[in-house]
């Protein structure tokens, strides 16, 4: 699952920023449990359209449906680059790829490193 693309979607009077983001592929449920391991994740599997909301780091908040191709992001920084880069290590370490073996190095200080197949 790769990023195809990120649309602005509002600016908030709280001082947030409001994202969509698009996969390439389905979001599936290797990936919403994955965000558990960075933060406080709420995974409604029986609903209708399984949704899942999760904090990362107290920097940002994610939203989406299962099977869908976007989420949301909530986010105080302006810059979203840290966040998608955060985003992206997700992915990676979701499908076990986890930038190859140096892994640890790149994610260093997550917990997302420790027990998953770098």
């Amino acid at each position: 699952m790769k990023i195809t693309g990120v649309r602005h979607i509002e600016d908030c009077f709280d001082g947030s920023y409001v994202h969509e983001i698009l996969f390439d592929a389905d979001i599936t449920s290797t990936f919403i449990e994955s965000l558990g391991t960075e933060g406080k994740l709420q995974y409604y599997r029986s609903f209708a359209r399984p949704f899942f909301k999760a904090v990362l780091a107290d920097r940002f908040t994610i939203k989406g449906v299962e099977g869908n191709r976007t989420i949301r992001v909530l986010s105080y920084e302006e810059n979203l680059e840290r966040t998608l880069d955060h985003l992206n290590q997700l992915i990676a370490v979701s499908e076990g790829s986890a930038y190859g073996a140096g892994c640890e190095d790149a994610m260093q200080g997550t917990d997302a490193a420790k027990g998953n197949n770098c």
